[in-house]
Formats: C-alpha cells, structure tokens, sequence
C-alpha cells in the first residue's frame, strides 16, 4: 500500500478510464496487458517510460525494460505479465465470519488479554525473523503481542505499508511460514497488496499485480484460507481481474482498499463502479473484504454476496485515549479521557469494539447514504478539549 503522502497532487497520473491513450502506448509490446494509460488532458508525457528513473540505476528498483538485464530477471521472477500460468487447484474453504472485524495494529493489553470472537492483524505482524529465519508466530505469540486472544480465530490483512508489504515476497520457506500462521490461529488472510505506482512505468504496475496473483496462489496452496487482493489503475486492469476470476471458480473471496488511491470522492466512485463491473462479468457469488470506508462498504454490499469491513477505528481510539460517548442524537461520537500515556487500554478498546460493532450493523440495516455519514465519529467535546489529537489523524492506517 503507497504511504498517504503519495496521494496528494497525483490527479494528473491518474487514469480515467477512457478518451484516447497516450501516444506512446501504440507501439509497446505490453499493450495488450496494459491496456493503454488514459490520463487527463495537459498530462505532458508521451508514454509511461517518461517516468524512469534508471538514471540512478544504483537506487532505482522499478520494474523498466530501459535496463534491459534487471528488466529480464524481474519479469522471469513471476513468470510474465499474463495470468494464465497461475497454476490451479482447489482452494480451502473460507470460514463464515461476522460483518466487521476489529484491526489490532499492536499491543492493546499488557496483563490481562481481551477476548474476542475474531481479530485482524497485518499480515507481516504474524511473522518474526528476517530473511531465511523468517517464521509464521505461534499463537502464544500472537497473543503476547497484541494483548488479544481471537477466540475463534485471526485474519491476516495484506494490506500495509510498502516497507512491510514487501517483507512478504520472496520469503525462502513461504509455504512453511503461511502453514505456520493457520497453525497459530489464523484463519482466513487476504494476498499482500504490492502498490501500483502512478509516477513509474506500467510494466512495474504489471509486475506488482502479477505477484498479488502469485502470492494468492501461494498461501492458498499452504492450505490458509485467503483473498485475492484486486489493485489496478485501469479499467483494462479490472478486466483482466474479472476474466482471471472467472475463469477460476476456486476464487471465491476478493479484497479492496479505500485507504490511500482509491479514497478521495471521485476517486472512490470510479473504483466502485469497477468493482460492480467486476462481480457482474464474474457471475457468481463472491465475498469482498474491505479496509477504509464504511460508507463504501455499504454501498458495494448491493453488490457483493458478503462484504466484511475490517475496522481499525477502535484501536486507535483507544490508543489516543478516547472513549464512545452517545449524544441524545443517539449518533456515536467520542470524549478524550485524561489517562496517563502508560495508562491501560485493553477495556477502553473493548468498549470500542463493542460499540462500533453495534453502529456499523445498525447502519447497514438503514443503507441510507445520507445517514450512513453520520457515522463518521464527532467529537463531544468543544475542539479546545481535544487536545492535538484530531480525528483525521486518529483514523491513519500507520501511526
């Protein structure tokens, strides 16, 4: 996942969807996978190679055929840019789980864990070790480390910051470390999300998408139960999701991100539409995992046969101290506590959990947009109460 700051000032790298390609795409090899870059009128570029970099070839790690050998070596490493050679096999059965699910980014209790029913964490948080002695954490350690004991079971979401994210490609005993996680109590993953950079050439994009599909593969074949991640830039690269899907009735769960490129307004709409496109050339019931909007994942389950939204919300609630307070609106809003920075969190992030669950399923049963907003969380104190910590910031998927 690219970090927030990337987002901003990025709307003219940003593909539209459609109008007339670059001028350059007409004669590239990867057209027919690239589908061509469609950027908004002024965008001064010819083709997407007007953005290498590999004038600094000692720092440059992007996926460019200007460096003909690296090049070569980066596209044997997943095998091509095409699908089709995705072995398939039958896939393990997705477990049947609840509407949202809370995301524990560290440690929430030092004594006494907190028990829930199920509980998310980044993927790479359920490993230790580097390099060859990277190894899956056993349970006890998932515990000790989050302050959590999931009842009934772990999710692993791939969705995280590039520097972690890429911990998870290439690991030397990969299918030894994911069996290690369904060991340990994970029970349902989703693939790692590698970025699609827009300031880089689209074979890089081609290359982060076909390691997404490599890595599902992967830790399906380790017997953990996981997602295909959908990231793409393009209506061509949606297409080419929906026809790897269709094709494969073994897929049976996806995953989306509304956090970083797909979160501001217009931005989201177009990613929603290619979604309800996707699910209906696929054709059969699929269960989307979404992280970052609950307005959206309201809306896409008119679309999708489950959508399960996991929640980060109430671990940084608590981690800033912050408590659910109800007005006589009856709309959840939150109160700072004045607790020492050391001060226990473990029972303020269960009444979090609690009390977002009980909004997030009171919400989706209205599915009215207008009010669905108000479940964005307000203050209920004045802004001078409230210290440094503003709501925005609370909600950074990375502290």
């Amino acid at each position: 996942m690219m970090p927030r700051e990337a987002h901003p000032g990025a709307w003219l790298l940003k593909d539209t969807g459609s109008g007339q390609p670059l001028l350059g795409c007409s004669g590239c090899p990867d057209r027919a996978s690239c589908g061509g870059l469609h950027l908004p009128n002024g965008t001064a570029i010819l083709t997407c190679l007007d953005h290498c970099k590999c004038h600094d070839e000692a720092t440059c790690d992007l996926v460019c055929p200007r460096r003909p050998t690296p090049f070569a070596k980066r596209i044997q490493e997943v095998r091509g840019f095409d699908f089709d050679n995705v072995p398939r096999r039958e896939t393990p059965a997705v477990p049947r789980l609840p509407a949202t699910i809370p995301i524990v980014e560290g440690r929430v209790a030092q004594t006494r864990p907190v028990e829930l029913e199920y509980a998310a964490l980044p993927l790479t948080r359920a490993m230790t070790g580097r390099g060859s002695k990277t190894r899956a954490k056993t349970a006890e350690e998932l515990k000790h480390s989050h302050g959590v004991t999931a009842k009934r079971g772990w999710i692993a979401t791939g969705i995280e910051d590039d520097r972690y994210v890429e911990r998870s490609w290439g690991l030397s005993r990969s299918k030894e470390v994911f069996k290690g996680m369904k060991d340990a109590g994970v029970v349902f993953a989703t693939s790692p999300n590698y970025s699609l950079y827009l300031d880089s050439p689209r074979q890089d994009n081609l290359h982060a998408m076909k390691r997404i599909a490599w890595m599902w593969y992967s830790m399906n074949e380790a017997g953990l139960p996981t997602a295909l991640h959908i990231n793409g830039r393009t209506d061509r690269d949606f297409e080419r999701w929906a026809s790897f899907i269709a094709a494969r009735p073994e897929v049976t769960s996806v995953a989306f991100e509304f956090l970083t490129g797909a979160m501001l307004g217009a931005d989201a709409e177009r990613y929603i539409s290619r979604l309800t496109n996707l699910r209906a050339s696929v054709g059969r019931p699929l269960l989307l995992v979404l992280r970052g909007s609950a307005e959206n994942a309201y809306r896409l389950k008119q679309v999708f046969d489950q959508v399960i939204w996991l929640d980060a919300g109430p671990y940084f609630r608590a981690m800033h101290r912050q408590e659910p307070a109800y007005g006589d609106d009856g709309v959840l809003r939150y109160r700072p506590r004045r607790d020492a920075r050391d001060a226990p969190t473990g029972a303020l992030f269960k009444r979090w959990v609690c009390a977002a669950e009980r909004r997030y399923v009171a919400s989706s049963l209205a599915l009215n947009v207008s009010n669905q907003r108000s479940l964005d969380l307000r203050p209920s104190s004045s802004p001078s109460e409230m210290g440094a910590d503003n709501a925005t910031n609370q909600f950074n998927l990375f502290s």
